[in-house]
């Protein structure tokens, strides 16, 4: 088989595949390339036991050519903190609810909305056609075998026969088909889905187990759509009522919604995964705020907190510490990224950008306001195709050279505005840091403060409002270069935060999203890195890092992409 920059490449069956994997051993070493700092990045919350032999899953068919994933950080994911007792020898116990803690409401209430807070509620309803850990390894999901044309223009997908929707009809590749155009659709609340929807110009279904996926001109980030699109049973949507649309082939199913308290699910009897899940249910318990999530997991009312639920820096290092509890973090965290208005002055010279970024104190942001949940980063996590060896110590932190840079700028006695996120208050701490890094080099930062609707508002392309810098949560970096290079607002060349316009910069976009030899993306990306470096414009200066903080006896969660948590597997000790 042709192996482009497919992140399928050809997948048998199980009983085949274990005969390939015989024969490709180096190509299993060797497909995850740069993947080394998160090879422990999905391991489970405690150090659990394997289930017995007659209840596990057949093995995971390793894909023979994925792409080199991308991680938040270059650490590898810690193991379990706290003093929950190792579980080496435990073997999995049928039975009981976990006790899910979410701030806030769940929303949008849609089986195709890719975001949060619906990775760590809703996606415990559904399965996605393949699957992929914080390593970037695909395993299959509801399809058990795929093939990838030597072109890159198609992709065959052979799906499970016998998969039955929670209603008890049967999966079929025309409910797949379904599912991937319904995101097409501007009512969906699907945005980043319906992108790559869209890059499959045919989608075929000769028989009720075979897919065929068809484009016009290869784009290897198409395929993420399959391990972030939900398989949702399209009679559901017959109704109007929206929690009527949760219907799914899922190891647990709705079994009760409260709009504003909590969502209940129970055990799928029917479940596909052979002696899966193991807990009787699930439920997600909303809460008001951060204070009473942290309150309510002390006290015992529930077990886990999703990794986006809100829980301060602070509150994961106390429950760290405190006994009968447990964290694990998982590279699946974004950055704080910084960026600067190119079109207003001082910010619009090059080399005052770039005195700025070496007079960033990276490691003391990482240490007094992360608090050991995140590292100093200034491009691309290793894993990630845009990354750059020679550029890892691009812009350490060097006063002397800062500046050096702002007497070559000219610009003298300089005053710049920082626009604070409020409405996360690490942003604020930040900015503070920053005002006293930048002091040392003469140039004076007043700080700004706005809610977060203000702060998007005045950031948002193509009419930003704010004048000179701002940081910004940003997502994780563990995606294909081309799904975010395009479409973020840190980065498209059409309109970005930074207000920066660059023709190569813009060119190499386009053309990295349609080239399928890897090491050609490859150089492409890493150009892109270079640029990004140089013009000064945007910048990750921390990353952080997933915590899923749990009670002593959760066992076996695990933290995916796209923060969607599994419980498929999980039990209660």
């Amino acid at each position: 088989m042709h192996q482009h920059d497919d992140p399928f490449g050809s997948v048998a069956p199980p009983a085949v595949q274990e005969r390939r994997l015989d024969r490709r051993s180096v190509l299993q070493l060797l497909a995850l390339g740069g993947a080394a700092g998160l090879a422990a990045a999905c391991a489970p919350i405690t150090p659990a036991g394997q289930p017995p032999a007659a209840q596990q899953p057949a093995p995971a068919p390793t894909p023979a050519s994925p792409p080199a994933p991308a991680a938040a950080t270059a650490q590898p994911a810690s193991k379990p903190s706290g003093t929950a007792a190792p579980a080496a020898q435990a073997q999995p116990r049928p039975g009981g609810t976990l006790r899910v803690g979410h701030v806030g409401d769940i929303s949008p209430i849609d089986p195709h909305f890719s975001g949060p807070p619906t990775q760590a509620t809703l996606w415990h309803l559904f399965d996605r056609l393949v699957e992929r850990d914080l390593d970037g390894k695909l395993s299959p999901g509801l399809a058990e075998s795929w093939e990838t044309s030597s072109d890159g223009k198609q992709i065959t997908l052979k799906l499970r026969k016998g998969v039955q929707f929670h209603s008890g009809r049967e999966l079929t590749s025309g409910d797949a088909k379904w599912n991937i155009e319904r995101v097409r659709d501007p009512k969906v609340p699907a945005q980043q889905l319906a992108g790559l929807s869209k890059s499959f110009t045919t989608v075929e279904t000769p028989d009720a187990y075979t897919l065929v996926l068809g484009m016009e001109q290869p784009r290897p980030v198409a395929a993420d759509l399959l391990w972030r699109l939900n398989m949702a049973d399209p009679r559901a949507f017959e109704s109007e009522e929206a929690t009527k649309h949760l219907v799914g082939t899922g190891p647990f199913k709705l079994a009760q919604w409260v709009q504003g308290d909590n969502a209940q699910y129970t055990r799928n009897a029917n479940y596909w995964q052979s002696g899966r899940p193991y807990l009787d249910g699930v439920v997600i318990q909303q809460m008001k705020d951060p204070q009473a999530l942290a309150l309510q997991l002390e006290a015992g009312a529930i077990d886990v907190v999703d990794p986006l639920a809100g829980l301060t820096n602070r509150e994961i290092a106390r429950f760290q510490k405190l006994s009968g509890f447990q964290v694990t973090l998982n590279d699946i965290g974004g950055v704080y990224t910084m960026v600067m208005n190119t079109a207003n002055a001082p910010t619009s010279n090059k080399q005052f950008r770039q005195a700025i970024y070496f007079a960033i104190d990276r490691q003391r942001i990482a240490e007094s306001v992360l608090l050991g949940l995140g590292a100093p980063t200034v491009q691309w996590p290793p894993s990630s195709l845009a990354f750059d060896p020679s550029k890892t110590n691009a812009y350490s932190y060097d006063l002397d050279k800062a500046q050096a840079l702002l007497r070559q700028s000219g610009v003298a006695g300089a005053e710049i505005e920082y626009l604070g996120y409020a409405t996360i208050p690490e942003m604020i701490t930040i900015g503070e840091i920053l005002q006293q890094d930048l002091a040392k080099i003469g140039v004076k930062m007043t700080i700004r403060p706005v809610e977060a609707a203000q702060w998007l508002q005045m950031v948002t392309p193509p009419n930003q409002t704010y004048q000179h810098l701002t940081v910004g949560p940003w997502t994780s970096l563990t995606l294909d270069p081309d799904g975010l290079f395009p479409s973020s607002p840190y980065l498209n060349p059409a309109g970005n935060i930074g207000n920066f316009k660059n023709a190569r910069y813009a060119d190499l976009i386009k053309a990295g999203g349609v080239e399928p030899d890897p090491a050609k993306r490859k150089q492409i990306y890493q150009e892109l890195t270079g640029i990004m470096l140089d013009e000064a414009f945007n910048q990750p200066f921390v990353a952080t890092r997933a915590a899923l903080t749990a009670r002593a006896n959760v066992r076996d969660i695990r933290v995916r992409q796209s923060y969607y948590v599994d419980v498929s597997g999980g039990w209660l000790a």
